[in-house]
């Protein structure tokens, strides 16, 4: 459903790793290990597989991009039920997976365009293949090493998780196993980066770019981890959520080795320049133990007399989740910025066009893939000069139209914009939708509205 229905970015590097790669971000810095080298090289092929077929849509480029990333998902919930029957009972693996899957945010996520969801059902499989070492062939350690490191190289900070998970794995006695899932690891990154970068990593010093990559800053606490760290208590939401968190924290002894490396993930997500990835990366540890934890309370420990009031709050949980679930699968984030690019798009005679945001000037550029066509942009991010702009700009008689970005003071903006293009008409206005518009009230963020003004003069010099 999210799939279908979810189009649209989050932050704007989703969208322009992709599609507009060599579009400049003006202002990067926030989202550097969002992507890495082995999920631009994906990014590559896949660009290269959609030529080759001729799907020239850009609707549905983005559609087979996000359909990609919920199959990936699928995968990662296979995986991750398979894992929770290694780790404890049926009935705990029976409420691992419904969380993992149903929980009402995560299929709005899972379709983004990030590395971490690709890079997650390798993960799960690393940890699953090593929990299997330990009742069967110690070699499969080996290949869980070199599982990990397809989840590495995909999504860096996913270090945080797997040098932890190594380590237990040596203090419970294992070294044998130890010793595989660490040649293991090492082979796996040295031919992904010899496939992503052309080079091996022979030097210690050539590791220092995969380790930056991890964006963990341990003296600069990153205040959006808190606000991370809350959402995800939201998913998780009472009562059961909060069951479930309660016996993460009991870090049961059959599940030590998972639910330690996620506690890592969710301290170094406040160093982290980037909190989110390193959340997801360790929701299902999370999900998986505490409800193996948890089911053993109430199968143990809990008496008769509460079973009937704990399953009336698992079915008010159930109840509110789905309404939830439905609401943001069906979200499409900066849904009117889209619009506004299909719609100039659509007028083959318009090639130029200015974006006027003086009002927000450190936002990014507009997605102007979904025009699908080639345009000129042009951003005007601080105020006009006050002489006539035909003075000295000679490409006024080509500009189609100006984008004001945001209604805040869109008149003293727009009789600024007079001094470059004397003659300008409304044409049309495109609003975020409901639920963006609530969360862009709630946080103090711009409306995100897109007001287009036509220049008049372009209409009448088109004029025969």
């Amino acid at each position: 459903m999210a799939a279908v229905f979810s189009e649209g970015y989050l932050l704007p590097v989703e969208h322009f790793f992709f599609f507009e790669p060599h579009t400049p971000l003006y202002n990067p810095e926030p989202y550097l290990t969002v992507q890495s080298p082995l999920y631009a090289l994906f990014g590559s092929y896949f660009r290269q597989v959609v030529n080759i077929f001729s799907i020239n849509e850009p609707a549905l480029q983005a559609f087979l991009l996000r359909l990609i990333h919920a199959l990936f998902n699928i995968m990662s919930l296979i995986i991750g039920y398979r894992l929770a029957l290694l780790a404890g009972s049926v009935r705990g693996a029976r409420l691992s997976f419904a969380l993992m899957a149903l929980s009402w945010l995560m299929p709005f996520l899972s379709v983004r365009t990030f590395s971490f969801n690709l890079a997650l059902p390798f993960l799960l499989a690393a940890v699953w293949v090593a929990r299997y070492s330990l009742f069967s062939l110690r070699r499969t350690s080996l290949l869980a090493g070199m599982i990990a490191s397809m989840a590495i190289m995909l999504y860096p900070p996913i270090l945080v998780f797997w040098v932890p998970y190594v380590i237990i794995t040596f203090l419970l006695g294992k070294p044998i196993r130890f010793a595989a899932l660490i040649v293991g690891t090492l082979i796996g990154i040295e031919l992904l980066h010899l496939l992503a970068n052309q080079s091996l990593i022979l030097r210690p010093v050539d590791w220092v770019p995969l380790l930056q990559m991890t964006g963990l800053k341990p003296w600069d606490i990153n205040g959006q981890a808190f606000k991370a760290l809350f959402i995800l208590g939201l998913v998780l939401g009472p009562p059961l959520g909060f069951f479930v968190i309660y016996g993460f924290f009991r870090l049961q002894k059959y599940t030590l080795r998972m639910s330690l490396p996620a506690i890592f993930c969710l301290a170094a997500s406040i160093f982290s320049v980037d909190p989110l990835g390193l959340l997801v990366a360790a929701f299902p540890f999370v999900v998986i133990t505490g409800s193996q934890s948890w089911m053993e309370i109430v199968e143990n420990h809990m008496k008769p007399s509460r079973q009937l009031s704990y399953f009336a709050a698992v079915g008010y949980f159930w109840l509110l989740n789905g309404f939830l679930l439905i609401w943001f699968s069906a979200v499409a984030p900066r849904k009117q910025e889209l619009e506004a690019m299909r719609y100039i798009g659509q007028i083959p005679e318009y090639h130029v066009v200015w974006i006027e945001q003086t009002s927000q000037p450190n936002l990014d550029p507009l997605p102007m893939f979904y025009c699908g066509r080639k345009m000129v942009f042009s951003y005007i991010r601080t105020p006009l000069p006050s002489q006539s702009f035909y003075e000295y700009l000679m490409d006024v008689r080509e500009t189609a139209c100006i984008v004001f970005r945001g209604e805040e003071e869109l008149k003293n903006r727009l009789l600024n914009a007079y001094t470059m293009f004397p003659a300008l008409s409304f044409e049309a206005v495109f609003r975020p939708g409901m639920t963006e518009k609530f969360f862009r009230n709630i946080l103090g963020w711009p409306s995100g509205t897109l007001v287009i003004y036509h220049n008049d003069y372009f209409r009448k010099k088109r004029k025969p």
